[in-house]
């Protein structure tokens, strides 16, 4: 979706500083620029960092949801 248009669905629903910072985000993640994959999890933890879908199933009791 182009940032004009993702924007411009957004104006109504939040204000515009925060419209702007949405876009600004977006326009990061489509420059490639949370690809990123760091350690810290595995480096403070000891322990193989998961997914979140693994996560939600994994503890879907504390959210007051049956896993699936």
């Amino acid at each position: 979706m182009p940032p004009e248009a993702f924007a411009g669905a957004r104006q109504n629903l939040l204000p515009p500083r925060q419209v702007e910072g949405l876009v600004e985000d977006y326009a990061h993640y489509a420059r490639g620029e949370a690809d990123e994959v760091v350690p810290g999890v595995r480096e403070l933890t000891g322990r193989e960092p998961i997914d979140i879908a693994r996560f939600a199933r994994d503890h879907a009791g504390a959210f007051g949801a049956a896993p699936a």
